[in-house]
């Protein structure tokens, strides 16, 4: 890929109401003790480490070799090579590489409705200095597909990108929660839990005696198991349960009442109820 490689682009009514669409993608190689940025661009986008900067979009920025600095009104931030950092909209930053070792930067800007509900999400309200994703080639390749199909501009092309921007966020999210859990036997033992849960549908758990069978306290265990799964383990269970019983009462005979002893609910209409509420009709309508 070239040294310096970017696009800005504009975006249709129909893009916008996607809620989801590009505005730039680019690419820079800016070598050792050379000006940052190396080009000149767009008014609104262009910035100096003296001023800074505050965009009217989000931008995720990925540093795949040499290192930098990002600062926010939140904080001073070390980039090491590797690292993801996002920008939001409305906040003041600025970035530049280490003049020692220059850094490759893959780096994309987008607006829309999915994005403003996505970056409310507690993950990245949490860290907002950047995170260690390291040589991730999946992360890459969506970068390097994007670039590409933004100087294309085939039709459709902003609905793919909103794909591959997705993908952008799932495998920042997915890559940092499983750094807690990679190279430790805890990882084993939640993924025994989730098997064991599954195989015991049928069972009303007590949820501190299961965890004890793995060897923690049920605080511990429960704060591992959300962070693997999302989810608690008794939410787990119960997401688990309510999905079979909407299989039995697509494909078996079961009465509701039949369905819920099955599946341990204390009553018919505790299990109803409940079962409204995850899927907005009661057993009998959704049957």
């Amino acid at each position: 890929m070239e040294s310096i490689n970017f696009k800005y682009l504009t975006a249709n009514q129909a893009d916008v109401e996607w809620g989801l669409y590009l505005r730039v993608a680019g690419f820079t190689t800016n070598p050792p003790l050379a000006p940052y940025p190396l080009a000149r661009h767009p008014q609104g986008y262009h910035f100096s480490w003296e001023k800074g900067r505050i965009l009217d979009e989000f931008q995720i920025s990925y540093i795949t070799k040499g290192k930098g600095i990002l600062e926010t009104r939140d904080g001073i931030y070390t980039i090491a090579p590797g690292s993801v950092f996002i920008i939001l909209p409305g906040q003041w930053h600025r970035y530049k590489p280490d003049q020692s070792t220059g850094w490759d930067e893959y780096y994309i800007g987008f607006r829309g409705s999915y994005a403003n509900n996505i970056f409310r999400h507690e993950f990245f309200v949490q860290n907002r200095g950047g995170y260690g994703v390291g040589h991730n080639l999946t992360l890459l390749h969506c970068f390097e597909d994007i670039i590409e199909k933004s100087v294309r501009e085939h039709p459709g092309y902003q609905q793919q990108i909103a794909g591959r921007i997705m993908s952008i966020i799932g495998e920042i999210i997915a890559t940092v929660k499983n750094q807690e859990f990679e190279g430790k036997g805890i990882e084993k033992r939640i993924k025994e839990a989730q098997f064991d849960l599954r195989e015991r549908l049928g069972q009303s758990i007590k949820m501190e005696a299961f965890a004890e069978g793995y060897g923690m306290s049920y605080s511990y265990f429960r704060k591992l198991f959300k962070t693997y799964t999302g989810l608690s383990p008794a939410q787990y269970h119960l997401q688990l349960k309510l999905q079979k019983a909407r299989d039995m009462l697509s494909t078996s005979d079961k009465t509701v009442k039949e369905i819920a002893f099955s599946l341990g609910f204390e009553s018919a209409f505790h299990f109803s109820k409940i079962y409204k509420k995850k899927y907005g009709l009661s057993p009998g309508k959704s049957r």
